[in-house]
């Protein structure tokens, strides 16, 4: 009777000992779960420091002319016409210009909201004195150099940014009464109201013009 409990005591030494040989694995199969999540991670910060999209700055757009080959983001009647956006005095200012005329004004960022102050379009085919062009959101991207800009439902991306600098595009002509009547125009950049009086300096300033402007 000794034999069988030898051989016994035998069998159960060889499982105990194959399964001592495989605890071991477990450890090194977690190592590698926690190895392949880090590596995951490390992947997705990647992308998100690589990151080149982002809300266009003064220092991204000025003395910069962005090409839209399809103006209709920044008003209906420019749908499918090549149109250029050119930021100048420190993105303050903008132009806006196509083969049917040109909208200068004064820019804002928060998105770009561009406030019209004059315009050579005629009404129907352009933006108008008064109107504000709101593009939210207007984002520049630093490895393509490119505005991306919404209005509504519908959103254009330029082609890469060229140099402009003021008045190199733009096709200024002195305001005339269908410009300017009935409109009132702000100055709240220095020096504000120091343009109509030295007593005005800095401070924002509205000039209203009635009557056909007369």
């Amino acid at each position: 009777m000794a034999l069988p409990r030898t051989l016994m005591r035998s069998g159960v030494l060889r499982v105990v000992t194959y399964c001592r040989r495989c605890v071991p694995v477990a450890p090194y199969i977690f190592s590698f779960g926690v190895l392949l999540t880090l590596i995951g991670a490390c992947i997705l910060a990647g992308c998100y420091l690589s990151r080149t999209i982002n809300q266009a700055t003064a220092s991204d757009v000025n003395n910069r002319n962005f090409t839209f080959s399809n103006g209709a983001v920044f008003h209906t009647a420019l749908v499918n016409i090549s149109t250029t956006l050119c930021f100048t005095d420190d993105a303050t200012n903008f132009t806006l210009a196509s083969a049917g005329g040109t909208a200068a004004g004064t820019n804002q960022f928060g998105s770009c909201i561009l406030t019209v102050a004059n315009s050579t379009y005629t009404i129907g085919t352009g933006p108008q004195v008064g109107e504000v062009i709101t593009l939210d959101p207007c984002d520049f991207d630093s490895d393509l150099q490119t505005l991306t800009v919404s209005n509504g439902n519908l959103t254009a991306t330029s082609t890469a940014a060229t140099t402009c600098t003021p008045g190199s595009n733009v096709n200024v002509i002195p305001a005339t009464a269908d410009n300017v009547n009935n409109q009132s125009f702000t100055f709240s950049t220095p020096p504000s109201g120091g343009v109509f009086d030295s007593h005005l300096q800095n401070v924002t300033t509205t000039l209203a013009f009635t009557i056909n402007a007369t």
